[in-house]
């Protein structure tokens, strides 16, 4: 008798507590109700009882493998998830709206064909084919379905197909993700000339994993993504994994001043053949990143710049690089443009074969530069005006094709340490100092023709320290106060310290 009642007692714990299941941590099981295909005639009643039965209670609803007529409105709340098969569709009335706040479990197929509105906010994974995105029509703008995916999902994912989907112009204006399957697989063709393909007026927005084109004749001034702060300040965007081809702008701010962007990041973006500015930001305070970032300019857009920076109050750089192609007959935009910046760390930054200034830094302090290579210019490799505070480690200039200025021009800078400082072969001074003051140049190198000066320090400089030096040509100090110690020649002869002022 004891053995039976002991199995009763076991049986009875293993029986849920009565209001449900309880999951494996505690939380309530999910239940799942179903719409059956006899209630499709009164579908607006069908689902008000299946909302009310649900209660508040995690739930999926199972609707039936049909086209649903909602005629009324409706709203689906945060813990209710709708279930749609294969054949479902919920198609809203004109003037209606369903709002849904809770999740969409359904294939990549057309599932709200209806003229009503679907507002809310979906959670998870949702695909522009929900809104009548036509993978197979590659003719057809399919502005309106995007939109309409923006608005309302969380994240909007766009799969990939043989050709690109072409839309106008989209306005982001809440959280979202918009999520290709990759920047060789999921493609998009700007369909019109209108400005920008993606307004960003919204924080946390992630797009990433696309490839985006531009047609080149209407892209002199078409943006790819603004960050429109003309009415709010933004935070936390970002791209990933995109390749953008014949853009004006690949990315720019609206820089209006009177609000900021932050946590900005660029990674692994690849900007080709721009016809304006690859990268324009402004206005930006904190967290601006760009890592892994190539802008290349070839064939009719050699004279566009590859990225400016005005009002940056703190950036980190790291693999960039501005591509670039010579040629005699067309004046060049300049490789990268610091404007009223600070604190500003560059790692590994490469610019190559421009027809222009490759570095200009203007009105700028706390810069930290390590590894900066630049190759081939038309003008100056280093312009500097207004340059403070800031350590510049590992600087390499390579003149000489068809460059027509010094390697390096630092106009009114102060208090700059310059450490393996690399010039080779400057069609004019390797370096010119000019009303520069209390700088310091570890390791200056140059190589090559440097004319009339190796190094030129103008009056109007003072306290500037030059030590261990190897110059390939004459050297002119006119400052008052600065010194050269530890020179030498190419040959590695040791010269005796010199003080400023003096030629040699």
């Amino acid at each position: 008798m004891k053995k039976p009642l002991c199995l009763l007692l076991c049986l009875l714990l293993l029986l849920p507590a009565a209001g449900g299941c309880a999951g494996p941590s505690g939380e309530e099981a999910v239940q799942t109700l179903s719409i059956r295909q006899e209630q499709i005639s009164s579908f607006n009643r069908a689902l008000a009882d299946a909302l009310v039965q649900a209660g508040a209670r995690p739930t999926r609803i199972l609707l039936p493998d049909d086209v649903c007529p909602l005629t009324e409105d409706a709203a689906v709340p945060a813990n209710v998830s709708l279930v749609f098969g294969r054949g479902t569709a919920l198609s809203v009335a004109a003037g209606r709206t369903l709002t849904i706040f809770g999740g969409v479990e359904a294939p990549n197929t057309y599932i709200f064909p209806g003229e009503g509105t679907v507002a809310g906010n979906i959670r998870g994974d949702a695909y522009v084919q929900w809104f009548g995105a036509d993978a197979s029509d590659f003719t057809a703008n399919q502005t309106v379905p995007f939109q309409k995916a923006l608005d309302v999902c969380d994240t909007v994912l766009v799969p990939s197909r043989a050709r690109e989907y072409r839309v106008s112009s989209l306005t982001i204006t809440r959280p979202v993700t918009l999520r290709g399957t990759g920047a060789a697989r999921t493609a998009i063709r700007a369909a019109s000339a209108a400005e920008p393909l993606i307004d960003v007026c919204a924080s946390q927005v992630r797009i990433e994993n696309l490839a985006v084109s531009f047609t080149p004749l209407e892209a002199q001034k078409r943006t790819f993504v603004r960050l429109n702060t003309e009415q709010q300040d933004l935070q936390d965007v970002s791209l990933y994994n995109i390749f953008v081809t014949n853009p004006g702008f690949a990315v720019c701010d609206a820089g209006a001043g009177q609000h900021t962007a932050s946590n900005v990041t660029l990674d692994h973006i690849k900007i080709n053949s721009n016809y304006n500015t690859g990268v324009w930001l402004r206005d930006c305070s904190t967290g601006i990143k760009l890592l892994d970032v190539t802008v290349s300019s070839f064939g009719p857009n050699l004279s566009t710049k590859g990225y400016v920076f005005e009002n940056v109050q703190q950036m980190y750089l790291e693999n960039v690089d501005n591509l670039g192609g010579i040629t005699k007959t067309v004046k060049g935009g300049d490789g990268l443009t610091f404007i009223n910046c600070a604190n500003v760390s560059c790692y590994r930054v490469m610019t190559d074969y421009l027809n222009a200034r490759h570095l200009v830094i203007r009105n700028c302090t706390k810069f930290h530069f390590s590894n900066f290579v630049t190759s081939l210019m038309c003008e100056e490799g280093l312009y500097f005006d207004g340059l403070t505070d800031s350590v510049m480690d590992v600087i390499k200039v390579n003149g000489n094709y068809p460059s027509t200025g010094p390697g390096a021009y630092l106009k009114n800078c102060s208090g700059n340490v310059f450490n393996d400082l690399i010039i080779i072969d400057a069609s004019q001074s390797a370096v010119v100092l000019e009303n520069c003051s209390g700088n310091v140049f570890n390791n200056l190198v140059t190589a090559g023709a440097a004319r009339p000066y190796a190094l030129e320090e103008r009056e109007g400089c003072r306290d500037n320290r030059f030590q261990g030096l190897i110059l390939t040509g004459a050297f002119s100090l006119q400052g008052d106060g600065s010194s050269i110690h530890g020179l030498r020649d190419e040959k590695d002869r040791l010269f005796a310290v010199i003080a400023a002022p003096a030629e040699g």
